[in-house]
């Protein structure tokens, strides 16, 4: 029976993708663990289980219609690393808080408008 096992989502990463490579390395603690090109074109990135592609492009439209829910285990935690590290990474209205719905969650913004929400629920 297959089993579909993991998502690696395509995000746009804007013009100069270095940019956002050290954001997702330096503010959310992702590990680059591929690069096209020099300069880079795509790279993907990864943190514990997930991964991304990003993709250079300049299209912003693209950029600001997109956004992307990671679930996470420990999710204070996570949210008081990105604080730690200066908090730059974290949306003005996206702090950490419970939501109506149940989750526990905070989002940031990448370098190029993308918006990233991770969340835990209870268990």
């Amino acid at each position: 029976m297959p089993l579909l096992q993991s998502l690696m989502p395509i995000v746009p990463a804007g013009p100069d993708i270095e940019v956002t490579i050290a954001f997702y390395e330096k503010e959310l603690g992702f590990a680059t663990r591929f690069r096209e090109g020099s300069p880079a074109k795509m790279a993907i990135i990864a943190r514990d289980a997930v991964e991304m592609m990003l993709q250079q492009t300049n299209d912003t439209h693209w950029a600001s219609q997109t956004a992307y829910r990671i679930r996470v285990e420990g999710v204070t935690a996570f949210y008081q690393e990105c604080v730690e590290k200066g908090g730059q990474a974290v949306h003005p209205n996206g702090r950490l808080q419970k939501k109506p719905w149940g989750s526990t969650e905070f989002s940031v913004l990448d370098p190029f408008g993308v918006c990233i929400a991770f969340y835990e629920f209870p268990r």
